[in-house]
């Protein structure tokens, strides 16, 4: 009777751990798609501007993260299963104001649709422009 009652527990036991190893090899399979956007600084200064990734409706936001860019220079922003990058910056001058945008990130890096621009209007206010 001892012995059947062992063999039960180390089935259980051998259960347990075989479901156990099962759920975490398929949760580790999961892949996430990673997105991208390129942000290119083309002014002759330093750009600082604030970064937030959400889902296309807008939800799962992670809130802004500051960031600076130098001159002449291409900052690569990646995110996971997150596609939408809102970014907002100051457009500079006595009369300048916030501006935001929506913009897409690419799978499998940054592409042309994916690439924005920091460069100076023909008024001298900073604007972000599509590649």
């Amino acid at each position: 009777m001892r012995s059947v009652k062992k063999d039960m527990w180390r089935w259980l036991l051998i259960m347990v751990l075989l479901i156990g190893v099962s759920i975490i090899s398929t949760g580790a399979t999961d892949k996430k798609t990673k997105y991208a956007v390129c942000i290119v600084n083309e002014t002759d200064q330093k750009v600082f501007y604030k970064v937030g990734w959400c889902d296309r409706e807008g939800n799962k936001w992670t809130g802004w993260k500051n960031y600076s860019i130098p001159a002449d220079y291409v900052y690569s922003h990646w995110s996971e299963d997150l596609e939408r990058m809102d970014i907002t910056f100051h457009t500079g001058g006595n009369y300048g104001k916030w501006d935001e945008y929506s913009v897409w990130g690419t799978e499998n890096g940054c592409q042309d649709s994916s690439t924005y621009v920091f460069a100076w209007n023909v008024r001298g206010y900073l604007r972000l422009y599509d590649k």
